[in-house]
């Protein structure tokens, strides 16, 4: 009996989570509406294309390493996106807001930005700080020169969340993939 629990408790846990990964979750709040994308209509003219995405992106410099969180929140993964940059290079950011952050952790420089739909944008391993804690930015503002490594990373709350669909971009299609179960 209790193979057949376990079993039926993890395929509801299988269900649940390709749901949870596959399907948006659309908020009520305002603020948050816009990160949710919204399908245009079949056949419509260029008035219904997608807006643009809410953000732009810290560098022109392409991402050397997506986000991963598929090993949970406190396993082995990627809490943002790396950038393939040169050591010196401008470091904008993604959007307006105020610094909430801006100096070293363990000799490492960063900025974070709270933005006003309350995300905040964190600006990792940076070489120089241009911006001070209470400063307004706006988007495109350079906050920093990166080192020879930048990472963006994007939280809501204290949950880290993929910083590309925000910036425009958009990773391969994701497939839930199903598979029997053996009953005993």
């Amino acid at each position: 009996m209790s193979r057949f629990i376990r079993s039926l408790a993890l395929s509801v846990l299988a269900v649940v989570l390709a749901l949870f990964v596959l399907v948006p979750l659309d908020s009520s709040s305002p603020a948050d509406a816009q990160l949710v994308p919204r399908p245009t209509p079949s056949g419509a003219g260029p008035s219904a294309a997608s807006p643009a995405p809410p953000f732009r992106p810290p560098t022109d410099r392409a991402v050397s390493r997506p986000f991963d969180l598929r090993n949970g929140p406190y396993g082995a993964g990627n809490r943002g996106l790396d950038y393939r940059v040169t050591a010196g290079d401008p470091i904008r950011s993604i959007g307006v807001g105020v610094v909430v952050f801006a100096g070293s952790v363990a000799g490492e420089r960063f900025v974070t930005v709270l933005h006003p739909s309350g995300l905040r944008s964190s600006y990792s391993y940076l070489s120089d700080v241009r911006v001070t804690n209470g400063a307004s930015v706006s988007s495109g503002q350079v906050l920093g020169v990166s080192s020879a490594r930048f990472q963006l990373g994007i939280r809501r709350g204290d949950d880290y969340i993929d910083p590309a669909p925000l910036l425009g971009r958009t990773g391969p299609p994701m497939r839930a993939r199903l598979v029997p179960v053996r009953r005993v």
